[in-house]
């Protein structure tokens, strides 16, 4: 019959035994050649690092060593211990030719489990175990399936019984294939045997379970005492002492000298983030102006107001006509169309600049002046634009726009004095000027 199962211990009870890693505060430590193991089953928690067993391990280890892990890791778990694997690829090597005797990485464990080898680095974290551990996966070369028990249980298991072993992902790929996974045994007493056993009914809810097994991918960036220490740091195992409040007022020489040069380096640290904070604000600004070259609409209206303030000009809110805006540059006054285009500028646009100036003239007694600013052929890049085959503004546009006093102004050649501004190249009141004394095209 199975073993009566006790109650876990608090977490700051329990003890540890990590087999095939060494160096842990706190915990027991052995290797896999000992000449004496611990009794693992006196333990709460056992760790086990499959990395450690090399080649040379496997060939070494003395014969007996592996079943007498086994047997007792079943009567760990069947006490409501913990088992705890850090997981390698599953290899077996020949340890004598003349016998055909082979081992395997995963002798000692008392299931059989199932790897895969296939790579990946996407992973999905169903279940929250273990988050300091696998924080640090990025990346799997095998996946594994827990699936049946090993001979070492059957001394626990009832006439009739039925066992099960739920599984549970911790980590997994895509596809829903296990990279980390916890399991546990259950044991069905049967409630009814028919005759012959032809019949068998098991009690539900269990008759009782075991403590858990959980399986974790090695990762590539640690060593196994690195790997070791994230998962009892994970188990809670890590601990320090809260500082009591007497201990406040007491100063250890220094430390008044180094909190004064915190207290500077902080302040200092707070001015400078705050000049980054402006320099990257001014950086972005802009970076901004890039869009004169592939935006349209509300987006380029708005970059294109901004360049022309930047420039030294106002720009007022639209008040005569449908014009997107006003440009004040001296004693003119323009209405300004701006507009992205996916090819050329169209008579269209002129047209529409052109109603504009109209209503101006009917509302203030005044000749308008129009400014067309077009971003033509905007979804290409700009060194392959304003050719023959791809112009910014064709020819009837040209001639239109001059014909009527309108300065057409393409965002290639605007950027390009924007910038050679930005140098001090050329000042800003050639670039206002000439847009609003130009009738036609704007060259700068």
């Amino acid at each position: 019959m199975p073993l009566p199962l006790k109650q876990p211990d608090p977490i700051e009870n329990r003890k540890v035994v990590v087999i095939g890693s060494g160096g842990h505060a706190g915990v027991t430590c052995v290797s896999w050649t000992d000449e004496q193991l611990p009794n693992i089953v006196d333990f709460d928690v056992c760790i086990v690092s499959v990395r450690s067993l090399t080649d040379e391990v496997l060939n070494t280890i003395k014969v007996g060593r592996f079943k007498e892990i086994s047997k007792k890791l079943v009567r760990l778990l069947i006490s409501s211990g913990t088992v705890i694997v850090v997981m390698e690829n599953h290899k077996w090597i020949t340890v004598s030719k003349k016998t055909y005797t082979s081992r395997t990485n995963y002798e000692w464990l008392p299931f059989a489990i199932s790897f895969t080898t296939e790579s990946g680095d996407t992973i999905e974290f169903p279940k929250s175990d273990f988050n300091t551990y696998l924080s640090k996966l990025k990346s799997w070369h095998f996946y594994h399936f827990c699936k049946l028990l090993d001979i070492e249980w059957q001394p626990y298991i009832g006439k009739d019984f039925k066992v099960t072993i739920p599984i549970q992902p911790i980590a997994q790929n895509r596809e829903g294939r296990h990279l980390a996974s916890t399991a546990l045994v259950k044991f069905y007493a049967p409630t009814y045997v028919g005759y012959e056993g032809r019949t068998i009914t098991h009690s539900e809810p269990p008759d009782r379970e075991t403590g858990q097994i959980v399986f974790l991918p090695p990762i590539a960036e640690l060593d196994g005492q690195e790997s070791v220490n994230l998962i009892l740091q994970d188990l809670g195992f890590v601990r320090t002492t809260s500082e009591p409040a007497w201990v406040q007022n007491i100063e250890v020489p220094g430390t008044s000298k180094l909190r004064a040069e915190i207290v500077q380096l902080t302040q200092s640290a707070g001015e400078i983030e705050r000049s980054i904070a402006r320099i990257e604000a001014e950086y972005e600004k802009l970076r901004r102006y890039r869009s004169l070259l592939y935006s349209s609409g509300a987006q380029l209206e708005s970059i294109f107001r901004d360049s022309l303030i930047l420039l030294g000009a106002t720009v007022e809110e639209a008040k005569y006509a449908k014009e997107e805006y006003l440009l004040l540059w001296k004693d003119v006054e323009c209405l300004v169309e701006v507009k992205g285009n996916s090819k050329s500028a169209s008579l269209d646009n002129v047209r529409q600049i052109l109603d504009y100036t109209i209503h101006f003239q009917k509302d203030t007694g005044r000749e308008g002046k129009g400014v067309l600013f077009v971003n033509s052929w905007r979804l290409i890049p700009a060194v392959e634009r304003d050719t023959t085959e791809k112009p910014t503004f064709p020819d009837d546009v040209r001639k239109t726009a001059a014909k009527h006093g309108i300065a057409l102004v393409s965002s290639i050649t605007y950027f390009e004095a924007l910038c050679r501004f930005l140098r001090n190249e050329i000042k800003s009141d050639e670039i206002l000027d000439r847009i609003v004394q130009t009738n036609g095209v704007v060259t700068f």
